[in-house]
């Protein structure tokens, strides 16, 4: 994984951690402080392509960490 993709799996951990629930592609731009939602998505389906997370890509709060 790369340097940012571990950032934002990090983020994910810890946004699950301390709230109970994933966030959603917004909160992560907000936490990462990117602009683009869709820099964020790409970044997820990388990660998923790794077998890090998995979520539904059409619903909200669907990130599930995997390793």
């Amino acid at each position: 994984m790369t340097d940012k993709q571990n950032k934002v799996y990090e983020e994910i951990k810890k946004y699950i951690k301390e709230n109970g629930y994933p966030p959603t592609i917004r909160e992560l731009c907000d936490i990462l402080n990117l602009k683009s939602a869709g820099t964020i998505q790409v970044m997820l389906k990388r990660i998923k392509k790794k077998g890090y997370i998995d979520y539904n890509e059409y619903k909200s709060r669907t990130i599930r960490i995997i390793k």
